[in-house]
């Protein structure tokens, strides 16, 4: 269990639908948008405190590819000093995904 996860995966959609049901999906969720880049189509998203962390910082960058979307995610403690994330880096991965897929599926 280490303190940071990322993963990267192509959803067959244009990238504007991509960025709109990211968005939309967000603002229904526990995480919270620090900042948005449009043009670039990067994001910075933050979770707050739970029982088992004091928190994560995500990054989501989305490109353009003959197939559709890549859409990069990457997870990380907000603290430097974490030493175990029990799993929750990897949770938010996941549900970054998921939230993309349900508001375009």
């Amino acid at each position: 269990m280490g303190k940071k996860a990322e993963d990267s995966q192509v959803v067959p959609y244009g990238i504007d639908a991509v960025w709109g049901a990211l968005l939309s999906g967000l603002a229904n969720s526990k995480f919270k948008i620090v900042s948005t880049d449009e043009a670039a189509h990067t994001m910075e998203i933050k979770t707050g405190i739970s029982l088992r962390s004091w928190g994560e910082k995500l990054h989501v960058e989305l490109a353009s590819e003959a197939e559709g979307t890549r859409v990069s995610i990457r997870s990380a403690a907000k603290l430097g000093t974490t030493l175990f994330d029990y799993g929750k880096n990897a949770e938010n991965v996941r549900k970054i995904i998921e939230i993309i897929h349900v508001q375009l599926g």
